[in-house]
């Protein structure tokens, strides 16, 4: 058990804070946008504002929509509107992020910063889970060997809770965060949430843990979000000085 000044948890985003499949979801987003459904072009701007983070289908309504209004052609709309079509399309999207994540010759980062301080959290007792908005976490972490250093897993659309599937509203809705500790047992004010994304950010506080933005590149959107310790990586700090932090973080907490 982790001593009263440590936190009971820490609660990861999956991608862009434990490990980068970017490339991999966007090639599948713009194979299936541009080659399948005739959109003429898929920046990654685009994926970055309407796609990533986002449940599947969630994604790929907002971005059908945007085009809609942006052409001004309304096939685009009637897709999103239907269905069946959002399911046959995002499942297909889904098949094609499996193959890729599942081919070896496929290159898929591993932030070595935060798997080090994992490790030492752990070392100290505290318990770790992953809250993500992709349906492939399990996927991914067995991909890259990580699947031993998280003792609970909230992700997708549900969450597993004493044998029940739970529905998870999308980020920034706190549901992901809350879920993955409260399989653990443990209560989120007493935890830390880490994320790389702003709507991340607001789901953290939204779910009364201390949130952790990780910044690897400028990011306006997670700033404005206001979390309560901003690091470009784990690199930069220590576990002692994250301790230190959290402290201070409940202090400020408690009611005078």
């Amino acid at each position: 058990m982790p001593s009263p000044h440590l936190p009971a948890a820490i609660a990861y985003d999956l991608d862009g804070v434990v490990v980068s499949s970017t490339g991999v979801h966007y090639a599948a987003w713009k194979e299936l946008f541009v080659d399948e459904i005739g959109l003429p072009a898929f920046p990654m701007e685009h994926y970055d504002k309407y796609v990533s983070g986002r449940q599947r289908s969630e994604g790929f309504i907002a971005y059908l929509i945007y085009s809609a209004d942006e052409l001004g052609d309304e096939k685009f709309r009637k897709i999103a509107a239907d269905p069946e079509k959002v399911k046959h399309y995002t499942d297909q999207k889904q098949e094609r992020v499996h193959s890729l994540i599942s081919d070896p010759a496929v290159e898929i980062t591993v932030f070595d910063d935060t798997v080090s301080s994992i490790k030492e959290w752990r070392a100290r007792g505290v318990k770790t889970t992953i809250a993500s908005a992709s349906e492939n976490t399990p996927l991914l972490l067995a991909r890259v060997g990580l699947t031993d250093l998280f003792d609970a897993l909230a992700y997708g659309k549900s969450a597993l809770i004493n044998g029940r599937k739970v529905p998870l509203r999308s980020k920034p809705a706190p549901d992901a965060f809350i879920k993955s500790v409260e399989q653990i047992g443990v209560a989120p004010e007493d935890c830390i949430g880490v994320e790389d994304a702003g709507k991340g950010i607001e789901a953290i506080n939204a779910a009364g843990m201390m949130s952790i933005a990780i910044e690897r590149t400028p990011n306006p959107d997670l700033r404005n979000a206001q979390p309560d310790l901003l690091l470009h990586n784990f690199a930069e700090t220590s576990v002692d000085e994250l301790v230190e932090k959290f402290a201070e973080w409940k202090t400020a907490k408690r009611p005078h």
